[in-house]
């Protein structure tokens, strides 16, 4: 039996799935399972051809979840105790990738596994960025932003705030404990809501420098860009993660920058968050039994990193 399990979620992006699946069987064989989930894709290509194909299984939502709910969707069907979440327009390079990360999850698996990361372009060759993980921005001013932390580590595994998006990895039982996505709407937020959550855990984020993968950026090509942005969701989760993982005073500053930006925007997401206020209640005190570190810790740690 299999170990890991590569969750790839997507959404009407056609022959980028293949490609993604073919790169996943010649580096690693039948060594991992593949579950594919499509986000109610519309544009009548065959994806069940594709996963018989290449020994996938193949889920179908039968209405549009957005990208959290789907990768929480691929890990409650995963029958693996490791599990990897992919974008469908990833390249693997290494031969023994699936070996090092099962691994590295065996050894710790509080936490939360990502790749290094190469910008892949639709040439043979790739682009080296050296980016190993993301900072997140706290501060007043950045909104719950992040930027990628680029560098040239000595060791082979490094631990960094956040996880790079598009592809990473943990356990199973870690990844329920701190709920993975629960309460995330459709597109956004989703490495910052896991970094936040894993660190205040006293889990750790960490990238694997000797393993590459390559990412076909949307912002170098818009057509990799199946999930259209919806501002006031984009804004619910800004403030539902500022909500449930951070501490005071630091949530209250995005509350307040959100409503200098549209203050009618904030009134609506206001208005969605006590339409849902039970289910957050719920999390919050989940949260603070499970938390053992602070939103200030947090920054002194990024700070130590620099």
């Amino acid at each position: 039996m299999n170990k890991l399990t590569a969750i790839i979620c997507f959404l009407s992006e056609k022959e980028e799935v293949e490609k993604t699946v073919n790169s996943i069987r010649e580096t690693a064989g039948d060594t991992v399972d593949i579950l594919l989930i499509d986000d109610f894709s519309r544009d009548e290509f065959n994806y069940v051809e594709v996963a018989q194909k290449y020994n996938c299984r193949y889920y179908y939502n039968k209405i549009n979840l957005g990208p959290s709910q789907s990768r929480d969707k691929g890990v409650s069907l995963c029958e693996t105790p490791y599990f990897i979440l992919l974008d469908s327009h990833i390249r693997m390079y290494n031969k023994d990738w699936v070996t090092k990360l099962t691994k590295a999850i065996e050894d710790n698996d509080r936490g939360i596994y990502s790749l290094r990361c190469f910008s892949a372009d639709e040439k043979p060759n790739k682009i080296f960025t050296k980016a190993c993980g993301q900072i997140i921005r706290i501060d007043y001013g950045n909104l719950l932003s992040s930027s990628l932390r680029i560098h040239n580590p000595t060791s082979p595994i490094v631990e960094v705030p956040t996880v790079f998006g598009g592809c990473y990895a943990a356990s199973k039982r870690y990844w329920e404990r701190i709920k993975g996505y629960a309460g995330l709407r459709q597109y956004g937020m989703e490495e910052i809501y896991i970094g936040l959550k894993t660190f205040r855990e006293g889990g750790k984020c960490y990238c694997l420098t000797d393993v590459e993968m390559g990412h076909i950026f949307a912002t170098c090509h818009p057509k990799y860009r199946p999930y259209h942005r919806c501002v006031l969701s984009c804004f619910f989760n800004k403030w539902f993660v500022a909500d449930t993982a951070l501490c005071e005073p630091h949530k209250n500053n995005v509350f307040k920058q959100i409503r200098k930006i549209n203050y009618m925007l904030a009134d609506r997401v206001l208005v969605e968050m006590e339409n849902n206020k039970e289910e957050i209640k719920l999390l919050k005190d989940y949260f603070n039994n499970i938390f053992v570190k602070s939103t200030d810790d947090f920054i002194n740690f990024q700070k130590g990193l620099n």
